[in-house]
């Protein structure tokens, strides 16, 4: 039965519930009210609604049919207008890379293109374009009426898209014409994306100057900016720029679809620039413009790159104090910075400074295009610098002030370059731990890093360091100008460094963590003041070891160099250390400086692994093999043992033993390559301790760890394997022997076949010889540990 579209649109819920509120009543309540006919006309319609709400379209039963590189095709049987009878009224088919579920239906992606639905019970098929080869989707629809009534979620169908194999043809027609100086251009057909149909994705155009081949294509040099490929049969080209002039080069093309599928190596295009021989002009009008005490102003008319036009590519200035001419050129002077050419017929200009007051100087140039192609020598211009005899006016209020404990402030007011106007040139400034004068101003030290001078009247100040606390330090200095005259001597200034006694304060917060990349460990700390929490500090001292760090053996500890400059006292410092073994468990301490170099205490200790990104390879998450849980270990040295994830060569395992679950107490870790056959193990570096309980975890490539295994110690002193298999593996282990002991090996009729003495390490290896060398026979072998009950016997078997 189908309804009026009226009677449908009034069946919504925001009437029924207004409907419900204003009348205040429940639809059976209504029904049976004799004096509210309103209330009675509301309650028919909303049963008549909740009919009509169970009557909207409802979905059979998705399914896939065939899918291709790009595209799946669905089907299913139409649904009705109303359940499953008539006709319904549209369809909305969506996709995701991800399960499909009402909460995420809106942000699936919609298809386009759906077909209109058809009669109740006819069959629907709908191909999902524009997909992505080798992708698995999840597909899910819906159908509405006319209202529109929309039907709950359909099942979701899992579909993958095959792989696209077919790569773009090779391209068969390239070739090479308009050659200019620096330019080839490059022309071809468009292949398409699979074969010759289709648009393929991009174009990778390489050149040489030796022909090309598949086996040295990677050397040739790879063009930028090639275009974007065309449909199939289209006209292509490329102009391949900042070639060499008279060069024959090679070229060749490969075609890449999306996947991407790359075609085979087009046909070999080759070509020849053409020769520049055309110099620019030389040019006739150098000369000059003006000068000061130490430079020349330069002019000259810009020539061509190719005789009188085009713009050159750069000039050779030089300068003499004698004539220049074609003979001499190579001896003169160059000068540095000459300006890029500009178009022919420009003005040009250059000061050439660093000259000598009152010196006559010759000039000449030379242009150059890009070959480069060298014009003829210019004309010849001679200028002479303006002539310095003045010196600059001498310092009288120099002083000397805030004193620190290794260093003082000067300050004092720039004098002129002659006399008191101008800038002068260079300071020379020195101290003495005596009154500093003209006769032994040349003994005094002299200070490194002076300001240039500023202009006259201009305040200038000088932090000189480096100096000895609560010494009496006395100052001079002198000014130059240019032509190095000299002033005389200034005032003397005085003052004493300040003494300190007081380092810094210890850091106690210091707290370390594995860092995001390889061989990083971040550090943070709270910095402390200059005097134990007051001011600010000169440097810290970093360093890390695999062992723990106490006063002790703190200088042996390893130095970080990059360390930040403390900030104020209370303020967070942070520092990513960098370079450090991957994956390892590393110890770090502090000690702060102040600039009298009186050391903290050692801050606190912190410890961290370093960063350790391990590559991942196909696989799935290993599974430790052993110990299992609460197993007991009979060695303080276990070997740790994980099923291999696969059988690819590439996986990697990041073993971690500690003593919580937790793995905050780590005890110690490894990254192992896998190893051939089945399983991977790893023998613990670091002997545990006896009747200890411990944790083991394994992480796999990047997919996470295993479960956690617990496990506990009860060495004693054994040997593994037993029996040895010496065909199977190399050699036998005693384990877990008292330090110093001495082992003995022998044959059941009591021959020694080995023996060991002080024994350090706790472990002994037996490869299955005897003291002469020779391997021994199969049997049981007896052994003992003296001064000690430990003994037993080891079966042997070749």
């Amino acid at each position: 039965m189908h309804y009026p579209i009226h009677l449908k649109l009034a069946c919504n819920l925001n009437n029924i519930l207004t409907t419900r509120t204003t009348h205040g009543t429940e639809i059976g309540d209504v029904m049976h009210s004799e004096s509210n006919t309103n209330s009675y006309g509301t309650a028919l319609l909303l049963l008549v609604c909740t009919f009509l709400i169970l009557s909207s379209p409802i979905m059979a039963a998705l399914t896939a049919l065939e899918a291709a590189p790009n595209s799946v095709t669905i089907s299913w049987t139409a649904p009705g207008d109303d359940g499953t009878t008539g006709t319904a009224t549209s369809y909305d088919v969506r996709y995701s890379t991800s399960m499909i579920n009402e909460a995420n239906w809106d942000a699936a992606t919609q298809a386009t293109g759906e077909p209109s639905p058809q009669a109740a019970g006819s069959s629907e098929q709908f191909a999902l374009s524009g997909l992505n080869p080798s992708t698995t989707y999840y597909i899910a629809i819906k159908v509405a009426d006319e209202v529109p009534n929309w039907s709950g979620l359909s099942n979701v169908v899992v579909k993958s898209t095959t792989v696209e194999e077919t790569a773009p043809a090779a391209i068969a027609d390239a070739s090479v014409g308009n050659p200019t100086e620096n330019s080839l251009t490059l022309s071809w057909t468009a292949p398409g994306d699979d074969g010759s149909t289709g648009t393929a994705t991009w174009y990778d155009v390489r050149y040489s100057t030796s022909t090309i081949s598949e086996a040295n294509w990677d050397a040739a040099t790879q063009v930028s900016g090639e275009p974007a490929p065309q449909s199939a049969g289209s006209s292509q080209s490329l102009t391949i720029a900042g070639l060499s002039p008279e060069q024959t080069y090679f070229f060749a093309i490969k075609t890449a679809d999306e996947v991407p599928n790359w075609s085979a190596l087009s046909n070999i295009a080759s070509g020849s620039t053409s020769a520049e021989t055309v110099p620019p002009a030389a040019v006739a009008d150098l000369g000059n413009s003006g000068s000061t005490e130490t430079s020349i102003t330069l002019v000259w008319t810009a020539p061509g790159d190719d005789g009188a036009s085009g713009t050159a590519s750069s000039y050779d200035i030089r300068y003499s104090a004698s004539s220049i001419n074609a003979s001499n050129w190579d001896a003169a002077t160059r000068v540095t910075g000459e300006p890029s050419p500009a178009s022919a017929g420009s003005t040009e200009s250059f000061t050439v400074g660093g000259l000598s007051s009152g010196s006559t100087y010759f000039f000449a140039l030379k242009t150059a295009d890009e070959v480069p192609n060298w014009s003829a020598l210019s004309n010849v211009a001679s200028a002479a610098t303006q002539f310095d005899g003045t010196s600059p006016e001498g310092v009288d209020d120099l002083l000397a002030g805030l004193p620190t404990l290794n260093s003082l402030t000067l300050v004092w007011s720039a004098p002129g370059d002659d006399g008191a106007v101008g800038t002068a040139s260079q300071y020379d400034v020195r101290y003495s731990t005596s009154p500093i004068n003209v006769s032994n101003w040349d003994a005094a030290s002299q200070i490194s890093g002076e300001p240039s001078p500023s202009v006259a009247g201009t305040p200038e100040s000088l932090t000189v360091v480096g100096l000895a606390e609560n010494t009496t330090y006395y100052f001079a200095l002198k000014t130059a100008d240019e032509r190095d005259n000299w002033s005389v001597l200034s005032n003397v200034a005085a003052n004493t460094t300040a003494l300190d006694n007081t380092p810094p304060a210890a850091i106690n917060d210091l707290s370390a963590v594995t860092g995001e990349e390889d061989g990083q460990i971040e550090l943070t700390w709270t910095a402390p003041g200059d005097d134990e929490l007051i001011g600010q500090a000169m440097g810290y001292s970093i360093r890390y070891s695999l062992d723990p760090i106490t006063e002790g053996n703190w200088e042996s500890a390893l130095v970080y160099m990059d360390v930040p400059n403390p900030g104020a006292s209370g303020t967070t410092e942070a520092i990513t250390m960098e370079g450090l073994t991957p994956g390892e468990l590393f110890y770090l301490a502090i000690k702060t400086y102040d600039d009298a170099a009186n050391p903290s205490l050692l801050s606190n200790e912190a410890s961290a692994i370093s960063g350790l990104n391990i590559i991942s390879a196909a696989g799935d998450l290993a599974a430790p093999t052993f110990p299992a849980n609460d197993a007991i270990v009979a060695t303080s040295l276990p070997v740790l043992k994980v099923e291999n994830a696969n059988a690819s060569s590439d996986n990697v395992y990041y073993f971690e033993l500690a003593t919580d679950p937790d793995f905050y107490g780590l005890v110690a870790g490894s990254v192992v390559d896998q190893q051939p056959g089945d399983v991977t193990e790893w023998k613990v570096n670091e002997r545990l301790a006896v009747n200890g309980t411990y944790y083991w975890r394994v992480g796999t490539n990047d997919e996470g760890y295993s479960e956690v295994f617990r496990f506990n110690v009860e060495a004693f002193t054994h040997a593994y394997p037993n029996p040895v298999r010496l065909a199977d593996v190399e050699a036998a282990t005693f384990t877990d022997i008292p330090e110093g002991s001495d082992l003995t090996l022998l044959s059941v009729s009591g021959n020694v076949v080995r023996e060991w003495s002080n024994v350090t390490g706790n472990d002994i290896v037996w490869d299955g010889t005897n003291e002469s060398g020779n391997q021994v026979a199969s049997g049981t072998y007896l052994w003992y540990v003296s001064g000690t009950d430990a003994n037993g016997k080891l079966l042997v078997v070749r």
